[in-house]
């Protein structure tokens, strides 16, 4: 049981390594520490709750409005993808590059139009 154990975690190092160097190109020494395996699973269940959230349609779309500066009339709604998890929002900064490694930037996208115009069809005309 040990030994299995030990080959386990160092799989788990190797592909912390690996997926780090694959996301720094440009780092090409990487020691192995808490940190860097603390990030990988960190990234490993971002991914993992990433793909399960889109499956559930659990982004949502929030309306920001476009006004002119010298009057503050509105000229139009800017739609912010925003992901509620865990009693917060992920920023877009954290999951759309995720999406996008993980090649499920299309899907999330169409996801988000998709809520986005559903979501203002039902707006208040002015």
């Amino acid at each position: 049981r040990t030994a299995g154990a030990s080959v386990d975690k160092l799989r788990t190092a190797v592909d912390s390594v690996l997926s780090k160097v694959r996301r720094d190109e440009e780092k090409r020494i990487l020691i192995y520490d808490k940190s860097l395996h603390e990030e990988f699973e960190h990234h490993k269940n971002l991914e993992k709750e990433l793909r399960n959230s889109i499956h559930l349609n659990e982004f949502v779309s929030w309306f920001q409005p476009i006004v002119y500066a010298d009057n503050r009339s509105s000229i139009c709604l800017e739609a912010l993808a925003r992901w509620p998890k865990h009693g917060g929002i992920i920023t877009p900064e954290e999951f759309i590059p995720a999406a996008a490694n993980l090649g499920l930037w299309e899907e999330l996208d169409h996801q988000l139009f998709i809520s986005a115009c559903q979501q203002a069809k039902s707006m208040p005309k002015t």
